[in-house]
Protein backbone atom coordinates (compact mmCIF):
# COMPACT_ATOMS: atom_id res chain seq x y z
CA UNK A 1 0.00 0.00 0.00
CA UNK A 2 2.79 2.45 0.88
CA UNK A 3 4.66 1.81 -2.35
CA UNK A 4 1.56 2.76 -4.39
CA UNK A 5 1.23 5.93 -2.37
CA UNK A 6 4.90 6.69 -3.01
CA UNK A 7 4.44 6.27 -6.80
CA UNK A 8 1.30 8.38 -6.73
CA UNK A 9 3.10 11.21 -4.92
CA UNK A 10 6.01 11.09 -7.36
CA UNK A 11 3.65 11.24 -10.36
CA UNK A 12 1.58 14.00 -8.77
CA UNK A 13 4.69 16.12 -8.19
CA UNK A 14 5.99 15.51 -11.72
CA UNK A 15 2.71 16.40 -13.44
CA UNK A 16 1.86 19.27 -11.15
CA UNK A 17 3.66 21.75 -13.42
CA UNK A 18 2.34 20.22 -16.67
CA UNK A 19 -0.01 22.49 -18.59
CA UNK A 20 -2.31 21.88 -21.52
CA UNK A 21 -1.26 23.21 -24.90
CA UNK A 22 -3.22 26.23 -26.06
CA UNK A 23 -3.88 26.22 -29.79
CA UNK A 24 -4.22 29.51 -31.66
CA UNK A 25 -7.85 29.60 -32.83
CA UNK A 26 -9.24 32.58 -34.70
CA UNK A 27 -12.91 33.15 -35.42
CA UNK A 28 -13.56 34.89 -38.72
CA UNK A 29 -16.62 37.00 -39.49
CA UNK A 30 -17.85 39.52 -42.02
CA UNK A 31 -15.50 42.08 -40.47
CA UNK A 32 -12.61 40.00 -41.86
CA UNK A 33 -14.14 39.80 -45.35
CA UNK A 34 -16.16 36.59 -45.08
CA UNK A 35 -19.47 36.89 -46.95
CA UNK A 36 -21.46 35.07 -44.27
CA UNK A 37 -20.49 33.44 -40.99
CA UNK A 38 -22.42 30.29 -41.95
CA UNK A 39 -20.06 28.07 -43.98
CA UNK A 40 -21.79 25.27 -45.90
CA UNK A 41 -18.87 23.74 -47.84
CA UNK A 42 -15.05 23.73 -47.69
CA UNK A 43 -12.33 22.46 -50.04
CA UNK A 44 -8.63 23.23 -50.61
CA UNK A 45 -7.30 23.50 -54.16
CA UNK A 46 -3.82 22.70 -55.49
CA UNK A 47 -2.67 26.33 -55.14
CA UNK A 48 -3.34 26.21 -51.41
CA UNK A 49 -6.46 28.38 -51.47
CA UNK A 50 -9.22 27.42 -49.09
CA UNK A 51 -12.62 27.61 -50.80
CA UNK A 52 -15.49 28.46 -48.47
CA UNK A 53 -19.07 28.10 -49.64
CA UNK A 54 -21.74 30.15 -47.88
CA UNK A 55 -25.43 30.83 -48.49
CA UNK A 56 -24.38 34.06 -50.27
CA UNK A 57 -21.48 32.92 -52.45
CA UNK A 58 -17.86 31.77 -52.46
CA UNK A 59 -14.86 33.09 -50.57
CA UNK A 60 -11.24 32.20 -51.16
CA UNK A 61 -8.95 32.32 -48.14
CA UNK A 62 -5.18 32.46 -48.71
CA UNK A 63 -4.26 32.38 -45.02
CA UNK A 64 -4.38 36.11 -44.45
CA UNK A 65 -7.43 37.54 -46.21
CA UNK A 66 -10.69 36.63 -47.92
CA UNK A 67 -11.46 37.40 -51.55
CA UNK A 68 -14.62 36.84 -53.54
CA UNK A 69 -14.11 35.29 -57.00
CA UNK A 70 -15.97 36.74 -59.99
CA UNK A 71 -18.89 34.39 -60.56
CA UNK A 72 -22.15 35.23 -62.35
CA UNK A 73 -25.46 34.19 -60.89
CA UNK A 74 -28.36 33.49 -63.20
CA UNK A 75 -31.15 33.57 -60.67
CA UNK A 76 -31.37 34.69 -57.06
CA UNK A 77 -28.53 34.30 -54.63
CA UNK A 78 -25.60 31.92 -54.95
CA UNK A 79 -26.26 29.36 -52.19
CA UNK A 80 -23.26 26.98 -52.23
CA UNK A 81 -23.98 23.46 -51.01
CA UNK A 82 -20.80 21.52 -51.91
CA UNK A 83 -17.45 21.46 -53.72
CA UNK A 84 -15.83 18.61 -55.65
CA UNK A 85 -12.40 18.17 -57.25
CA UNK A 86 -12.20 15.88 -60.29
CA UNK A 87 -9.25 13.90 -61.65
CA UNK A 88 -8.21 16.83 -63.92
CA UNK A 89 -8.04 19.02 -60.76
CA UNK A 90 -11.01 21.15 -61.77
CA UNK A 91 -13.17 22.45 -58.95
CA UNK A 92 -16.91 21.84 -59.28
CA UNK A 93 -19.25 24.08 -57.31
CA UNK A 94 -22.73 22.83 -56.51
CA UNK A 95 -25.24 25.57 -55.81
CA UNK A 96 -28.84 25.38 -54.72
CA UNK A 97 -30.40 27.96 -57.05
CA UNK A 98 -27.92 28.30 -59.91
CA UNK A 99 -26.99 24.75 -60.82
CA UNK A 100 -23.44 23.49 -61.22
CA UNK A 101 -20.29 25.54 -61.90
CA UNK A 102 -16.96 24.28 -63.20
CA UNK A 103 -13.85 26.29 -62.34
CA UNK A 104 -11.18 25.77 -64.99
CA UNK A 105 -8.49 28.11 -66.32
CA UNK A 106 -9.47 30.84 -63.82
CA UNK A 107 -13.07 31.07 -65.09
CA UNK A 108 -16.41 29.66 -63.98
CA UNK A 109 -18.67 27.88 -66.46
CA UNK A 110 -22.29 27.39 -65.45
CA UNK A 111 -24.20 24.17 -66.12
CA UNK A 112 -27.75 25.23 -65.32
CA UNK A 113 -30.45 23.18 -67.03
CA UNK A 114 -32.24 25.16 -69.70
CA UNK A 115 -35.77 25.92 -68.45
CA UNK A 116 -37.19 25.79 -71.97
Amino acid sequence: MWQYLKYFLILALCFNSAAAQLLPFKTYSSKDGLINKQVTAVIRDDLGLLWLGTPFGINWFDGTRFTEPPIKTLSGQLYITNFFKDSQKNIWVLSFYNGLYKYKDFTFANFLPDPS
